[in-house]
């Protein structure tokens, strides 16, 4: 099984990783390390990446919703803001 991560100290051999960093040499540094790391393929918003993908995060979270069969195209999104009332709010 594929596993994606996000973090590079946690890639293992085999991984797949994907950068989701703004700085782009935050971003290299992080995909060097989880190459190092034996990551199997890095996805990015980098022409350095294997898989260039032109927003990492939403890329990262269609991936999600995909592993655990949720549907990511029907499935609301729903931002909290402020400072005081957003876990109350939520529930």
């Amino acid at each position: 099984m594929l596993t994606t991560r996000n973090d590079s100290r946690n890639v293992r051999s085999g991984d797949h990783f994907i950068a989701v960093s703004d700085c782009v040499e935050t971003r290299r540094e992080h995909m060097a390390d989880a190459r190092a790391r034996g990551a199997l393929a890095i996805s990015a918003e980098d022409a350095e990446a294997d898989v260039f993908c032109g927003h990492a995060r939403y890329a990262w979270a269609r991936l999600h919703a995909a592993a655990s069969g949720a549907d990511a195209v029907k499935t609301p999104l729903i931002g909290i803001t402020g400072t005081d009332g957003k876990t109350t709010c939520s529930f």
